[in-house]
């Protein structure tokens, strides 16, 4: 049995620690640690504090097998075999990627190990550019534990592929897993630990700096996609074609594939800006030019925006107008706003003197503490009731059963140029007439 010790509780932390305690049928143990004193008591009280589909119940069930323990001590991971480090690595100002987490992590574990004998593996499951752990954690480790890395301890790089709302999924059944370590003790460790997973998922073992760059990797060849799959929408829109019939023919090759080709109100979320930001900013340092990433980027502010552009023509002003903004997190079965293109809709809204009527089933508390100002509703339907035009941003599944019934609650419908424009996919039109989509 394997004692695993998770540092930092957010949503890669519970989604790791609770994925190992599920899927090993209760052969490991987890101990989840952090410095918050109210998300550990969250934690105990059995409860998860985000939103994230199925993992508020494989939490109950580890805590129930006594699988699970939280704690604000960190002397309760010196038994761990493991030790995953899961805490945040936000943007700096100038793009790049603070780490100072990742140092008081490293600082807190190494001093935990100093007079520890037993051999213990620290695995760095947060997103950190390239060298990194190589360039600040081992040798923090080193310094606070006094210790040899490789003979007394050892470091691996295990990046995440999860994705919001699909995270237990993904935890469980990885489309693949990797393991970067530049030792075999380290190695072997690592995959030991994977062993419930090793007979259906793809496990690559690589050096650490290469690791680090397979998760920036990964995260920039899809937002380039979805980028080009958005700019090709825009010529969509303005010659009158359906873009998902295209992009649906495009994604038949196989050497392109189906998925990421989506057009929509442009990408949102903690991962995508940070890390494509994060690598600008590494290719300057080591004087790379990337107008590519540059670009995508660009693409996709510009993109955020449009609906906004497109409800105001069939308006002809937003200027003291009442808009119902449906869907606030950058993603459905998320309660994240983090870069969510409602953002950019809600100020360009304000800036064009609109009023703003906003319901989202899960991210209005979070979206609050932004814009303080805007009325926030309780249902889809109120929120449509006597405004003037409606943005659907985030594909929620309960705006798909929406009606013309529930639509006619506005204070108008225009008929040529719709003012129901939804940024993504949702709406049946077996149910509703009279709207549009941002480029269908």
């Amino acid at each position: 049995m394997y004692k695993v010790g998770i540092v930092g509780t957010g949503y890669v932390g519970l989604t790791t620690g609770s994925c190992f305690t599920d899927k090993t049928g209760g052969s490991y143990k987890v101990v989840f640690y952090d410095t918050d004193h109210d998300k550990i008591n969250i934690i105990r009280e059995l409860k998860v504090p985000f939103h994230e589909p199925g993992l508020p119940e494989m939490l109950h069930g580890g805590m129930k097998k006594n699988l699970v323990t939280a704690t604000t001590n960190i002397k309760d991971l010196r038994e761990c075999d493991v030790i995953f480090v899961c805490v945040g690595t936000p943007s700096n100002g100038d793009s790049s990627v603070d780490l100072e987490y990742i140092r008081r992590a490293s600082k807190d574990i190494g001093t935990l190990i100093r007079t520890n004998p037993k051999y213990q593996l620290i695995v760095i499951k947060s997103t950190v550019i390239p060298c990194s752990t190589e360039d600040t954690v081992i040798p923090t480790l080193i310094k606070y534990s006094g210790k040899k890395y490789i003979s007394d301890f050892g470091v691996c790089m295990n990046p995440e592929f999860l994705t919001e709302g699909n995270a237990v999924k993904d935890g469980l059944n990885p489309s693949r897993i990797v393991i970067g370590s530049n030792d075999k003790r380290s190695t072997t460790r690592a995959l030991s630990l994977y062993e419930p997973w090793r007979s259906r998922t793809n496990i690559i073992t690589i050096d650490i700096r290469t690791a680090e760059m397979m998760k920036y990797a990964s995260n920039a060849s899809l937002a380039s996609r979805l980028g080009l799959a958005n700019e090709l929408a825009r010529y969509c829109h303005s010659l009158g074609i359906d873009s998902r019939k295209v992009m649906k023919v495009v994604g038949m090759d196989p050497r392109i594939g189906p998925e990421y080709l989506g057009a929509g109100r442009g990408w949102g979320g903690s991962c995508f800006p940070k890390d494509l930001k994060g690598l600008i900013h590494l290719g300057e340092k080591l004087d790379i030019d990337v107008p590519l990433l540059k670009s995508v980027i660009t693409s996709n502010e510009i993109q955020k925006t449009i609906m906004v552009y497109q409800l105001e023509k069939s308006l002809g002003t937003l200027n003291k107008m009442v808009i119902a903004v449906l869907g606030l997190a950058f993603k459905k079965d998320t309660d994240d706003v983090r870069y969510s293109p409602a953002i950019d809709i809600i100020k360009e809204l304000k800036k064009r003197g609109a009023t703003i009527r906003a319901y989202d089933p899960k991210a209005t508390s979070n979206m609050v503490r932004l814009f303080p100002d805007i009325e926030y509703i309780e249902s889809a339907k109120d929120a449509l009731r006597d405004v003037d035009g409606c943005l659907i941003v985030t594909d929620w599944p309960e705006f798909a059963s929406l009606t013309d019934d529930d639509f006619n609650l506005m204070h108008t419908r225009i008929t040529t140029s719709p003012n129901i424009i939804e940024g993504l996919p949702i709406l049946d039109p077996r149910k509703v007439t009279k709207f549009k989509g941002i480029s269908w």
